[in-house]
Parts: C-alpha cells; sequence; structure tokens
C-alpha cells in the first residue's frame, strides 16, 4: 500500500509564471512497493488539482439528472442543484487564482459549504422519489469524498506558513513599540475616585483620572461648608481648584 504526503519546494516560489502557492506543492506519492517515491508534476492551473477534478465531475453527474424524467420537471430544484453544484468547482477555481493562501481557505470553505447544500438536495431528489437507491448512494459517495478532501486541504492550508504569490515579495515590519501600562498611585494625594487610580501610564502618555480636590490630610473638600440638612452653605471654587492643583502636583512627583 503507499500514502499520500505533502511537501512545500520554496525554490519554486521564484522561478516561472507560477499562478499561487499551491503551484509550489509537491506531491510526493509513497511507493512502499518499489522503494522509492514517485514524484509528481507540480500544480500549474486550477484544473490539475484533485478536487477540482471530483467536483467537474460531480457538476456533471447533477446535469445529466435533467435531462429527463419527472425531475427535469422540477424547476426550482433543478435551478438550486445546479447552482451549488456548479458552485463547488468554480470557487475552488477562484480561490487558486486570487494567489493568497487565506483567500484561498476561503473560497475552499465556501466549495465545501456549497457540497454540503448539495448533499441535502440529494436527499430532496431521493425523498421525492426522483432518484433510486443505487443512483442516490453514487452520488452522495462522491459528495462525501469532495467534501472531506476538501476539509482535508483546508486543514493542511490552515498549517502551512507559505503565504502565496500575491505576498510572496512583500516584507512585512512591525515598527510598534512594546508599551508599558502602568497604574499610579501615591499616599500623597487625596484617595482616587471611585475604582480609578490617581493616574494611568501608557508607553510615554500619562493619563489622569481619579483625581479630585478633596484633601489628602482629611478627604474633605476645601471651601465647601454645609448646613445641619447637608445643603451648601459656603462653596469656593478657587480653593477647589488650588486643592486639584495641589493633588495633580503629588502624583506627578
Amino acid at each position: 500500500m503507499g500514502g499520500l504526503e505533502v511537501f512545500y519546494r520554496s525554490e519554486e516560489c521564484v522561478c516561472g509564471n507560477l499562478k499561487v502557492f499551491v503551484c509550489c506543492l509537491v506531491f510526493v506519492i509513497c511507493c512502499f512497493n518499489y522503494g522509492k517515491p514517485i514524484i509528481m508534476p507540480t500544480i500549474k492551473n486550477f484544473d490539475e488539482l484533485e478536487i477540482w477534478k471530483l467536483s467537474r465531475s460531480i457538476q456533471q453527474t447533477i446535469f445529466s439528472l435533467f435531462k429527463t424524467g419527472e425531475i427535469a420537471r422540477d424547476f426550482e430544484l433543478k435551478n438550486q442543484m445546479l447552482r451549488s453544484s456548479g458552485s463547488i468547482m468554480d470557487n475552488i477555481a477562484e480561490g487558486f487564482g486570487r494567489a493568497s493562501r487565506l483567500e484561498f481557505i476561503q473560497f475552499l470553505s465556501i466549495s465545501k459549504a456549497s457540497a454540503t447544500e448539495l448533499h441535502s438536495q440529494i436527499y430532496r431528489c431521493k425523498d421525492r422519489n426522483y432518484l433510486d437507491e443505487i443512483t442516490f448512494s453514487q452520488i452522495s459517495a462522491s459528495i462525501i469524498e469532495v467534501i472531506n478532501k476538501i476539509g482535508s486541504f483546508i486543514k493542511y492550508l490552515n498549517q502551512s506558513s507559505i503565504k502565496g504569490q500575491k505576498f510572496l515579495n512583500r516584507e512585512t515590519t512591525n515598527t510598534k513599540q512594546q508599551t508599558t501600562n502602568n497604574l499610579i498611585k501615591t499616599d500623597s494625594a487625596a484617595k482616587p475616585l471611585g475604582a480609578y487610580p490617581h493616574a494611568r501610564k501608557v508607553g510615554n502618555l500619562l493619563f489622569m483620572s481619579g483625581i479630585g480636590s478633596r484633601s489628602a490630610e482629611d478627604n474633605s473638600i476645601p471651601g465647601l461648608e454645609l448646613d445641619s440638612e447637608g445643603n451648601i452653605v459656603k462653596y469656593d471654587i478657587e480653593a477647589e481648584c488650588h486643592s486639584v492643583f495641589a493633588n495633580v502636583k503629588a502624583v506627578l512627583e
């Protein structure tokens, strides 16, 4: 028996007019019967992908279903199934042409979803007695196969570090410096308001949030006098401003 492994050949990325990163994949079939691997050619076009070939075959099968019989007159179901079956192969092709690993994964996901949709529609055909058990089983098996293969390909691409031809010669630099986020509290100023600290230092910036006008000594508000019922009798805005400035100075020091 043989196994299938996928390897990335990095030197392929700088030669030729390769369309996307997947062109740089070399499919190696390890044939243990002969004791050495057989190197398959690199993929240069989407129609060389096995998943696209399988999808095309499924689309042809679906199209042939609607040529004759009662199913041919179910126009709503016909249109739905032709769209979903065509979407499988078309999204594989478009994703390949995007020349980006992440975009390819996105379109493969759409293709896989379309295949799942088609699988459900096949059940509808069976429920309406358009298909016999043998035909249903054959088509269902083909759809499941392509769903699994697309899923495996997506898994491989998610684990790959290849960016794709679109981003091949781009260099990304991260010039953002790591910033520190320090909370500042001091006993030299009045207690901070609520749950806020007196200030917060982030990088070279200082954000002051918990500064009030209360005195650091007794937590009273300078210049404010209240009567026995808690009503304001005297309010000295100048004294409060001086108290705020004193608290700010204490935090900064």
